[in-house]
Parts: C-alpha cells; structure tokens; sequence
C-alpha cells in the first residue's frame, strides 16, 4: 500500500513539475529583420530576411545577392522551418529549420530535390550537413534591405566581371 502511494505521489510530483516548467517556457515572436547566415559552396552566404508572424504561420521576404524571393514558414513553441522558393531558369527551393533562443536561431539547411545530382555548373550541391544561424536586427541596425541586396548584387558581379588584359 505504501509503495502504490509513493508511486502516485511520484507520479503527482513529475506532472506537477512539467507543467510548473513548461508554463515558464515564453512563446517566441519572430517578426522583425533578421540577418541569417549559413555554409554555401563558396564560403559564408550573409543576407537578411524579413519575417512577419501570424499566430504560428510565417511569411516575409529574403533579400540577398540569391534574389529576393518570399518566404514561407511555421513556429512551434521554439522550433521553426522556414522555406525559400527560388524561381527562374534553374528553380530551387531552401528549406531552413531549427531553434529559437530568444534573439537568435539556428539549425539545419536542406536543398530538397537534389540528393546526389549537380547544379547547371556542374558543382555537386547534395547538402548534408549545411547549418545555418540569424540574429535579430535592432531598430538601430535597420536599413533599406532592398537596397542592401541590390549592393550585395552590384559587388558579386564586379567580382565576376573578367579582367582586362594588360
């Protein structure tokens, strides 16, 4: 008899301390710039990415040196997926997931539809273990991130513009 009732006073005391901790878990608004960087072929890929937050649905836009596609996504609790459909000749989708820690994320990077193929260069592109992280931008880090990507844009082409000869 003793035994049962320090079983159900065990038991009592476990509930009792996952909800007291789970009550004490704030749920995460995500809507704001971010500035999200991760692992890319050719080194650290830095760009920002506006994010809106409708109960746990996402939506915004990505500016970068990629284009600026829209952005979809979900939050639950403190995980989140975010996915960027890029369109044109070659279109590609970027499926980000992770966690959130107050002003900061991280996680995983996924380039779904390619496992073991190549990209039109010929470069393999089968991600496995790409990660990636955001940070919070602050009233006082904001600017025009359009205008920031067309400058992203401006400088990757004057890096592959050809040399001329001497």
């Amino acid at each position: 008899m003793k035994f049962c009732q320090l079983h159900v006073g065990l038991v009592l005391f476990l509930l009792a301390f996952h909800f007291s901790a789970a009550s004490q878990i704030k749920p995460v608004n995500v809507t704001g710039r971010w500035q999200i960087s991760w692992v890319a072929r050719v080194g650290i890929e830095r760009d920002t990415i506006q994010l809106e937050e409708t109960e746990s649905k996402l939506t915004g836009t990505f500016y970068g040196k990629l284009g600026s596609p829209k952005v979809s996504g979900i939050v639950d609790g403190t995980r989140i997926a975010l996915r960027l459909d890029f369109p044109g000749t070659h279109p590609y989708t970027l499926l980000f997931t992770g966690t959130i820690d107050g002003e900061k994320m991280k996680g995983k990077l996924e380039v779904p539809g390619v496992d073991g193929a190549y990209d039109f260069h010929g470069e393999n592109v089968s991600p496995t273990n790409y990660t990636w992280s955001a940070v919070r931008q602050s009233d006082t880090h904001q600017s025009d991130p359009e205008a920031e990507a067309s400058a992203q844009q401006k400088r990757s082409a004057e890096q592959t513009k050809p040399k001329p000869a001497n």
